[in-house]
């Protein structure tokens, strides 16, 4: 071997000599000839393979046994990875530690079906929703967009009204003390030291005596004018209601304590929404896109609804007060880091809320709610 070695050596060494002296003789001679055309250009290197060229995905990274890991395995497999990792992957070193990860899952995998552990429940219900979900992806990419019509546009904007039509809405605190000396007391202080909403809410969770909303620094949410709430917005009484649309400015505190029935109220209001009429030849664009989703979202139900035909299903519907939903354990992990998505890569269907104007508190702050 070491002879081997030696004699290729020498040979690489010889080479390297004989190019060496042409290449100085070469530029001797054209020293002593008068010059002559310029040589042809040289021929242009071989294009990189196509992404999708079946020789490249083929090019083995590993073999296991007599499995191989080869190119197309390992793209596979980063689909469903965030883009930092992928980042991360441009690295040589951090896609060298990829490929270990890959192996190590392969041999984990490998060990674990020798022991019978692939007829595991568990494992069962993870490789069910993982062929679901391809399934699921395939049926989405088959499904094509077609351009809604007028018809379309406008039901969806009647249909939705509310989304496109709202009524101011203001946001407040409140500190509920039940004696009205040491309430005013409270708010002559709160108006000499100019309080900002930060310390409000500070104060709230330790004087309140409102127990519903103390915990949450006083947090009313967003609410209308008494005349125009609906169904489900927040229940709010119309002394408070009243007096924090007559707050001038977010961060302010109502002048005069608010009485209600639990006692006095000092309010401050933390935001506000203008009014909102969207005509539908402004929301039009806006319309197109949705509806498109929405009819994308109803075609793919229409055709895994259409295989409960194929395959049959028979509901025991009076069992399911018997599922055992145990809060305590957390949920597993996804695969090599992987996180679930949502199959179609679709988003939801009503258009998301109006970003805050300037000034005004953050939704849900302190309260974690939805507004």
């Amino acid at each position: 071997m070491k002879n081997k070695r030696f004699f290729f050596a020498m040979l690489s060494a010889g080479l390297l000599a004989i190019a060496a002296l042409g290449l100085s003789s070469s530029r001797t001679a054209r020293a002593e000839q008068p010059p002559k055309a310029a040589a042809p250009a040289p021929v242009a290197a071989a294009a990189t393979p196509s992404p999708e060229d079946p020789a490249r995905l083929a090019l083995p990274l590993a073999k296991i046994g007599a499995r191989t890991l080869n190119l197309e395995y390992m793209e596979s497999t980063l689909l469903r990875q965030s883009p930092l990792v992928k980042r991360d992957l441009l690295d040589p070193a951090k896609r060298r530690e990829y490929l270990d990860k890959l192996i190590d899952a392969e041999v984990l995998a490998d060990e674990s079906q020798r022991r019978g552990y692939d007829k595991n429940s568990e494992v069962v219900s993870v490789r069910k929703n993982q062929l679901a979900s391809l399934m699921h992806r395939r049926i989405a990419e088959a499904t094509t967009d077609a351009e809604p019509t007028e018809e379309a546009l406008r039901k969806y904007y009647d249909e939705n009204a509310d989304d496109y039509h709202k009524p101011e809405k203001a946001r407040a605190r409140h500190i509920l003390l039940k004696d009205k000396a040491e309430a005013q007391k409270l708010l002559a202080e709160i108006k000499k030291n100019k309080m900002s909403q930060h310390e409000f809410r500070r104060l709230a969770q330790e004087r309140s005596e409102d127990e519903e909303t103390k915990l949450r620094g006083g947090d009313l949410t967003f609410f209308t004018r008494p005349a125009e709430a609906k169904e489900g917005d927040p229940k709010i009484d119309p002394a408070i209601a009243e007096a924090t649309f007559k707050i001038k400015e977010t961060g302010d505190v109502a002048p005069e304590l608010v009485q209600t029935e639990k006692g006095y109220h000092i309010v401050m209001r933390t935001g506000r929404r203008e009014k909102m009429d969207l005509k539908f030849e402004d929301a039009k664009e806006r319309l197109v896109a949705l509806v498109k989703r929405e009819d994308r979202r109803t075609a793919i139900e229409t055709q895994v609804k259409a295989l409960e035909q194929k395959f049959p299903v028979q509901l025991f519907e009076e069992n399911l007060k018997y599922v055992v939903i145990d809060l305590s354990s957390p949920g597993p992990e996804g695969p090599m880091g992987m996180e679930a998505g949502n199959p179609d890569g679709t988003e939801p269907a009503h258009p998301r809320p109006t970003p805050a104007p300037s000034g005004e508190a953050p939704q849900g702050d302190a309260a974690g709610q939805k507004n």
